[in-house]
């Protein structure tokens, strides 16, 4: 390989990379996200690769001094637009999701700065975003907000209407509602409910937990939970 970029050079981009989306991954995996640890390991990896290929190619193959290395690693920004869309779009009836996709986003310019040899930016931003991730979001959940925003996930044996009964109890605990989503399936006989809520720090998510579990009869309620959104 051209002594420009040289295979040890490769190796340690690449690992780097690997380490960067590991980091963001893991977070994300904290807050049990659909596309948390692999896919942000693979799309850093990945953009390193496509960096390292931009600047590897004129070395091969020669370029004229017109010749961008940015070009082909700028459709990996492009690109990775449709798996952030795909990451809201699995989240359900919110919006939850958007950190997620932001970080794919972030793990990909990450890579490409990896992929660059542009190493202290990379390390600056990693650090940057942890702290986004971790101390803002311990921040707003603790001092700043005398409220959260929470998705109430109802799963029940059976078609029959209990959005009533659970929303009864709901507003018994002061809690918001802000939207609703019923999905029936009449053929497997099974009833998921969605509810998009804001709850006062207050309340206890336990009680109202056991408060909807007796309005079914045993044995058809499947789940309840209480998950926030971001």
């Amino acid at each position: 390989m051209n002594p420009q970029i040289d295979t040890w050079d490769v190796i340690l981009r690449l690992f780097l990379s690997f380490a960067a989306g590991l980091i963001i991954g893991i977070e994300r995996g904290r807050h049990k996200q659909v596309l948390s640890l692999r896919p942000h390991i693979l799309i850093a990896v990945g953009s390193t690769l496509v960096m390292l290929i931009s600047i590897y190619m004129p070395q091969v193959f020669g370029a004229d001094k017109n010749y961008d290395p940015g070009r082909i690693a700028a459709q990996v920004v492009s690109g990775i637009g449709f798996l952030g869309a795909g990451a809201i779009i699995r989240m359900g009836v919110n919006v939850k999701g958007l950190t997620t996709a932001t970080t794919i986003w972030v793990a990909s310019a990450i890579g490409l700065a990896i992929g660059a040899g542009f190493y202290f930016a990379a390390l600056i931003a990693v650090i940057i975003i942890l702290l986004v991730l971790i101390l803002i979001d311990f921040l707003e959940k603790n001092v700043f907000r005398e409220s959260l925003y929470k998705v109430v996930t109802v799963k029940y044996t059976g078609v029959d209407n209990r959005k009533e009964d659970v929303v009864a109890i709901l507003k018994r605990h002061q809690v918001r509602i802000l939207t609703i989503n019923i999905e029936k399936d009449f053929e497997k006989q099974f009833t998921k409910m969605h509810f998009q809520v804001q709850i006062v720090m207050h309340a206890d998510s336990e009680i109202m937990c056991n408060q909807i579990s007796e309005v079914f009869a045993p044995g058809n309620l499947r789940s309840v939970e209480f998950e926030t959104m971001e």
